[in-house]
């Protein structure tokens, strides 16, 4: 069976955009690991199954947001 895998990312200005295509599901996840949590929300990981031309989708990982101090967020 081939496979590939499909990384798409939620941006916080709205849209997604592909991030890119990966052979393994381990650069898949290093690829959607290194995404700015400043740009995007969020990636999906889609697995491509070649032979039957099929799409699943395997994990949505949230990306971890900058904390702000009170303070900073007061200034606001």
């Amino acid at each position: 069976m081939g496979y590939n895998y499909r990384i798409y990312g939620w941006g916080l200005k709205g849209g997604i955009d592909h991030i890119g295509n990966a052979n393994t599901l381990e650069s898949a996840y290093a690829m959607g690991n290194k995404l700015s949590a400043k740009e995007y929300y969020n990636y999906l990981l889609i697995q491509h199954d070649i032979e039957r031309d099929s799409d699943f989708p395997i994990d949505m990982v949230i990306l971890e947001r900058p904390k702000v101090k009170e303070k900073e967020r007061d200034k606001r």
